[in-house]
């Protein structure tokens, strides 16, 4: 009996459903006792046995709700980490001609060949999946600055057409008949090229 006292009063208010009674929330728990006790179906070893049942079964209630609450409170941080992290995810990103910088080095003007280096650039754009009108921007920044300067000088409608920029730097870097000799004159053979 003194189990029951000691029980919380939403165990005896379950009990005594469970037991066939009607008990009010407005019961004291000794009225809860009481009402327990005096039914015809009251057995001590029995509620102590229903006792145990109600307090596992609000257990696992607790515990399934704190781990649905626990699902969903992970969910909206995984919702939230999405959202934020938009901007810098890679996926949804727009490919910049920034990525370009890292991939192609820039323009020797002294000892580099621009074809190679203009057939390179196109490869790694496309590759890079840079739209087409951002690549003159893109071939900007690795170029030298005399040269940037001299396309900046062009209208605002050539400087945006990619391909007669390109026919631009073709024309400044070709070699005249006497500079090709003098670089012919001047390529050493590498030992591993035949």
């Amino acid at each position: 009996m003194s189990f029951l006292k000691r029980a919380r009063k939403e165990y005896l208010i379950s009990l005594a459903m469970k037991l066939g009674e009607n008990p009010v929330s407005t019961f004291s728990k000794i009225d809860l006792v009481s009402l327990i006790q005096g039914n015809k179906h009251y057995n001590e070893d029995d509620a102590i046995l229903m006792i145990d049942t109600v307090v596992m079964e609000r257990e696992e209630r607790l515990k399934l709700e704190a781990e649905k609450e626990k699902l969903k409170m992970e969910f909206e941080l995984e919702r939230l980490r999405m959202t934020s992290d938009g901007s810098k995810n890679p996926k949804h990103e727009k490919p910049s001609c920034y990525e370009l910088t890292k991939t192609i080095p820039s323009f020797d003007a002294k000892n580099g060949d621009i074809t190679l280096f203009l057939s390179l650039f196109e490869r790694e754009a496309k590759r890079a999946q840079i739209d087409k009108k951002d690549w003159v921007s893109g071939l900007l920044m690795l170029l030298p600055s005399d040269i940037v300067q001299l396309i900046a000088r062009e209208s605002e409608e050539n400087c945006d057409n990619n391909n007669y920029i390109k026919g631009e730097l073709l024309k400044i870097f070709k070699l005249s008949p006497d500079e090709f000799r003098k670089k012919f004159l001047h390529h050493q053979r590498n030992s591993g090229k035949t």
